[in-house]
């Protein structure tokens, strides 16, 4: 199914700590050194925790959202809400809805009294269904969300140009297949919103960036009837949202990331899918057309991208995982002038280890997934890179 690449909704979740956990109680302090500070959630038998989303409404203050499971089998999943402020990883209470479990796939800080996240609920019986919450400096609390149509229903992106102006994207049940799922908050209430059908079986989206008041991209996946399914762009420009046309040399490929700065300005990265693994690559939009750009770390059989952002035009950060046979290894790739560099990150040793989102902000970097033992729960995996760390 497009539009969920690794989200709870489609059953497809992915999977010796290097600092203190992250956890109900104060997380630790950390100084700010050159390089990247990993910090991984405490290991235990209760539950399985995972990270999907995060993002920064300043140096100080820090979202970084997910889900906790039972590992019991029995019990709820949890949404999963920790903040970085003080210099410390602290978790904050988080509703949920009581008829089912709860998930949080993406958050947007606009400010340290300000943010949303996006997921859905999945109810013991019945269709998913969409689910918001928003901060307002003091707590947590679940905001209305519409669903359109009877079937599952579930938000993976969100992303704001202001207050007033709030974009969240996903997918929707429609029939034997899905459709593209565009929600936007007015400052008042959130409102579906219909943008263009590309045709075909199915479609959703996997990312959502604004670039400014009025300029928005959305990024994900169309199937075909015939063939490969096709990478998914569409655009807000002023009113109307319009599909964007993609190199027709991509096939079997999945957009999952999309940092946006202009009209026309945009990187984009995504996977094509084959045989011999998949291969991420990404998208640098240059006036009216695009640049394909490939990424190919080595000593890998497959890699993927999950999540992109972009402190500057010239200054993007995409993290994923790469598979060498045997070990799921953090990936994270910066985008300078162009051209993308593959940045060193610490080895968990005997870990399976992904990054599901990132957050950038000037020097500032934080990356966000999970980390488990063959066997053994998920635990949250965040890897932070100081404002005076080189590049």
């Amino acid at each position: 199914m497009t539009g969920c690449r690794r989200r709870w909704a489609c059953g497809l979740l992915a999977l010796a700590a290097l600092a203190p956990s992250c956890s109900a109680h104060p997380g630790p302090k950390t100084s700010c050194r050159s390089g990247w500070h990993v910090l991984t959630g405490r290991s235990g038998p209760g539950a399985s925790d995972e990270l999907f989303g995060v993002s920064a409404a300043s140096p100080g203050t820090v979202w970084a959202v997910g889900v906790s499971v039972p590992r019991s089998g029995s019990g709820r999943a949890r949404t999963l809400i920790e903040r970085w402020q003080g210099g410390a990883w602290r978790t904050v209470p988080s509703p949920d809805w009581p008829s089912g479990g709860s998930f949080l796939n993406a958050v947007v800080a606009l400010s340290g009294s300000n943010a949303w996240a996006v997921g859905l609920s999945r109810p013991q019986r019945g269709p998913a269904r969409t689910l918001i919450l928003h901060w307002d400096g003091r707590r947590w609390a679940i905001a209305a969300s519409p669903n359109a149509g009877p079937g599952d229903n579930a938000l993976v992106s969100v992303a704001a140009a202001s207050a007033k102006d709030v974009w969240a994207v996903g997918y929707q049940g429609a029939g034997v297949g899905y459709r593209s799922l565009v929600e936007h908050w007015d400052g008042t209430s959130w409102t579906v919103v219909r943008v263009p059908r590309p045709g075909g079986p199915g479609d959703g989206l996997n990312a959502v960036d604004a670039a400014a008041a009025g300029v928005v991209w959305a990024v994900g996946g169309s199937a075909r009837s015939q063939g490969p399914s096709q990478p998914l762009i569409f655009r807000l420009d002023g009113r109307n949202w319009s599909t964007v046309r993609v190199p027709p040399s991509l096939r079997s490929a999945t957009l999952s990331g999309v940092a946006a700065w202009s009209r026309t300005g945009a990187w984009v990265v995504g996977a094509t899918r084959g045989g011999a693994g998949d291969r991420a690559f990404s998208l640098e939009a240059a006036g009216q057309k695009w640049r394909v750009i490939p990424i190919e770390p080595p000593i890998a059989l497959s890699i993927d991208l999950n999540g992109m952002s972009a402190a500057a035009p010239d200054d993007v950060w995409a993290v994923g995982s790469s598979f060498d046979g045997r070990w799921y290894r953090t990936l994270v790739e910066h985008g300078v002038d162009g051209e993308w560099l593959r940045v060193p990150t610490p080895r968990i040793v005997g870990n399976d280890s992904r990054l599901m989102a990132v957050a950038a902000l000037g020097r500032a970097v934080w990356a966000v997934g999970s980390t488990e033992r063959s066997g053994g729960p998920q635990r949250t995996l965040i890897l932070q890179r100081c404002a005076s760390s080189p590049s």
